[in-house]
């Protein structure tokens, strides 16, 4: 599998409009420190893939490769405005998901399939599992494992911390990487999201190969001082860019 890292920023993105904070301010110097709003591929076998959230237009990014179906994290605009255009395809894509309470999505889905999950739940695409889990935010809110034979991925997108039933299930599998949602500086608190250290304490709980921090506003640290901020801090984790690819079994 490949998990390529179409957007790792929260809802503004980076940098926001007028903003002139600091990460605001190095993305407007650096193209690497942008980011748009979350959303993931996970790419397998010649040219498939499925994509996870779809924070803005992805059009361009599947529109070369056989979507098999998209997995949504949660009903925020962040996380599923790219569907508005991706339900004109001429052909029905599989759309996964917690309860659609997006009224337009739900009364108009046109090309998209809509199945909703329930926590734990478990559906096969093609050769790849995956598994709904529960997380902590203000809505109804799931993030996936994903498994081929050789590897896994756990997404864990928009959490406050996790539910002691998704920590215990995922710490019973062998995680090679899990993208985990890192929305805040250090020492920040907020509900519904992580700071970088709870997000990096989550990985080490989980026990996974590699921790990839994502979903990164433009109130955490600028994108350099972030990357040397978790390099001092652990090698077992790094923090996604818009583009970032990696390589699984």
């Amino acid at each position: 599998m490949m998990v390529v890292v179409l957007g790792a920023g929260a809802s503004g993105g980076i940098p926001v409009p007028y903003c002139r904070c600091r990460s605001c301010e190095e993305a407007r110097r650096i193209k690497v420190a942008r980011r748009k709003p979350t959303s993931v591929l996970i790419v397998f076998g010649e040219n498939k893939c499925i994509l996870v959230d779809a924070g803005f237009d992805v059009s361009e990014h599947v529109d070369p490769l056989d979507l098999r179906a998209v997995l949504i994290t949660h009903w925020h605009h962040d996380h599923f405005a790219g569907l508005y255009r991706l339900r004109w395809t001429p052909r029905k894509i599989p759309l996964y998901s917690p309860k659609i309470t997006d009224s337009e999505i739900a009364s108009n889905p046109l090309r998209l399939d809509p199945h909703i999950l329930k926590a734990f739940d478990t559906v096969t695409i093609d050769e790849i599992k995956v598994t709904a889990l529960p997380l902590e935010h203000p809505v109804e809110t799931y993030g996936y494992l994903i498994e081929s034979k050789s590897s896994s991925i756990a997404v864990l997108f928009d959490t406050k911390g996790l539910p002691s039933a998704t920590l215990e299930f995922l710490r019973k599998k062998k995680v090679a990487l899990a993208l985990i949602d890192a929305n805040f500086p250090p020492g920040a608190s907020y509900e519904g999201h992580n700071n970088v250290d709870e997000a990096l304490e989550i990985g080490r709980e989980i026990g996974v190969n590699l921790t990839v921090l994502t979903h990164i506003s433009h109130e955490n640290l600028p994108f350099s001082e972030l990357r040397r901020y978790v390099a001092e801090k652990t090698s077992r984790a790094t923090v996604a860019y818009d583009g970032m690819t990696i390589t699984l079994p």
